[in-house]
């Protein structure tokens, strides 16, 4: 994974290599990427992303110049803060890939056609509950035309909470399952196996619109025990 860097007043500019690290720009900023031997082990998981990934490129290089200038122009409509805390602008490729990476992660069909920024209703989540035969999510308020992708980090070792683990997809659901009424624990088990009382678990819900895969991050993360 390649880090960001914020340059300071003495050093402005830097690229090329300095023992096992790289430094090079791009839009989101200067970065450093090791350079060392990658494994070439390849989970099941992550050659499921890759080939998505690899049809929704495809899928970009098709696209007429006029498309591409589409996506182009629309980039600064979409502006985020990189890692680093700067300002950045997605390129039109990387907002045509985000938007629809963020789609096929719901199942929902990709948009060939630039999107119009979209103004989330108000989303308020109230609580989550998990035991080792339920999980609900409870939230007072969704947007009806989003889909929600769960993520999920359960701790191996009970009473952990390491925040900074990284969540992985356990699956989606419409609005109408985030009642607190409905039953989500196969999510669980399809991607964990189980848990167990007083594990940790870390959840993350995103709300991703239908309409063109704008994704709104983290409208829940919340730690929890498992009881």
């Amino acid at each position: 994974m390649a880090a960001l860097a914020k340059l300071g007043a003495f050093v402005t500019q830097i690229s090329g290599k300095i023992g096992g690290s790289q430094f090079a720009s791009s839009p989101s900023g200067t970065y450093i990427k090791n350079i060392g031997t990658r494994s070439k082990f390849v989970t099941g998981s992550q050659a499921k992303k890759l080939t998505k990934f690899a049809n929704t490129v495809g899928l970009w290089r098709e696209l007429s110049n006029a498309n591409k200038t589409a996506w182009n122009e629309a980039s600064v409509n979409f502006p985020y803060v990189n890692r680093i805390g700067e300002t950045k602008t997605y390129s039109g490729y990387n907002l045509f890939v985000k938007f629809n990476g963020s789609l096929k992660a719901v199942n929902e069909p990709i948009f060939l056609t630039s999107p119009a920024p979209y103004s989330f209703d108000p989303i308020s989540e109230t609580g989550v509950s998990i035991t080792p035969t339920s999980f609900f999510l409870t939230f007072s308020e969704t947007d009806p035309n989003c889909l929600y992708i769960i993520k999920m980090f359960v701790f191996q070792s009970r009473g952990s909470f390491n925040t900074s683990k990284k969540t992985i997809q356990i699956g989606f659901v419409p609005p109408s399952s985030l009642d607190g009424l409905t039953n989500l624990i196969s999510l669980v088990n399809d991607t964990f196996g189980s848990v167990t009382t007083n594990q940790a678990v870390i959840v993350e819900v995103d709300a991703v619109y239908t309409g063109s895969g704008q994704r709104l991050n983290n409208v829940m993360r919340r730690r929890r025990l498992v009881t």
